[in-house]
């Protein structure tokens, strides 16, 4: 649910360019694939209003999401965390989101590593995030240290822990 969110609150910012109407005017009008492009981006009021409806029903049912809910119920009713789990999610706020949700309210000294691209890897321990090396990450689930990964698509393939 919260990457949902955030493709609606970009869909909002970004692809509703009414308010760039003036920029769009002062383009030179020979320039017209890029003018095509902006307008396959802009919504109608109609779009807006369905987006807005559903960021707002987005906001309100967050801490009800059922990915979430089976996350907890593994790591924790089914006790995933004590051997050792790495969940993988295609989108990096996603797993930002669900480390920060783990840390806050369920372990709180733990270490939840993340393990992502583009320098963004390391470990998530009371809310506090310290960047750190892939390669230390994979080194402390070797020897147990870490027992909980969030993993990006950059921990999908080729990676042995």
């Amino acid at each position: 649910m919260y990457a949902g969110r955030k493709t609606v609150e970009k869909l909002l910012t970004e692809w509703n360019t009414e308010a760039n109407d003036d920029l769009l005017a002062s383009e030179d009008e020979e320039d017209t694939e890029s003018c095509e492009t902006e307008s396959m981006k802009d919504l109608t009021a109609i779009e807006i209003r369905l987006l807005q409806q559903c960021l707002t029903a987005l906001k309100l049912d967050q801490e009800n999401d059922p990915k979430y809910l089976q996350v907890v119920d593994y790591l924790f009713d089914k006790g995933w965390l004590e051997l050792g789990c790495i969940i993988f999610s295609q989108y990096y706020d996603s797993v930002w989101w669900l480390a920060n949700q783990l840390s806050e309210h369920h372990i709180p000294d733990q270490k939840i590593a993340i393990y992502a691209g583009s320098n963004r890897s390391g470990l998530l321990v009371n809310g506090q995030f310290k960047r750190l090396p892939r390669d230390d990450i994979k080194r402390r689930v070797r020897t147990g240290e870490i027992r909980l990964v969030l993993g990006t698509d950059t921990a999908s393939e080729g990676l042995n822990l």
